[in-house]
């Protein structure tokens, strides 16, 4: 169901910026959204589909890690 779906989305999310942090970056410097059903890279209901709109895409700023992370 899309509710599952996004809050599946939201769960990735939160895992990915836990792990950043983890490694030293900013949670301040990292923007975070879970895109759930909204925002698909294949439509078809394929298993192939299902598995390239299972992704995280992450973006962040050059100045988000600390030095002692680099």
């Amino acid at each position: 169901t899309d509710k599952y779906n996004q809050a599946l989305s939201e769960r990735r999310v939160k895992a990915i910026l836990n792990a950043l942090v983890a490694e030293g970056a900013s949670a301040s410097a990292i923007r975070t959204g879970a895109e759930g059903e909204k925002n698909r890279n294949c439509g078809e209901d394929t298993e192939s589909c299902y598995q390239k709109n299972r992704r995280v895409e992450v973006f962040v700023r050059p100045d988000a890690l600390r030095t002692s992370a680099r």
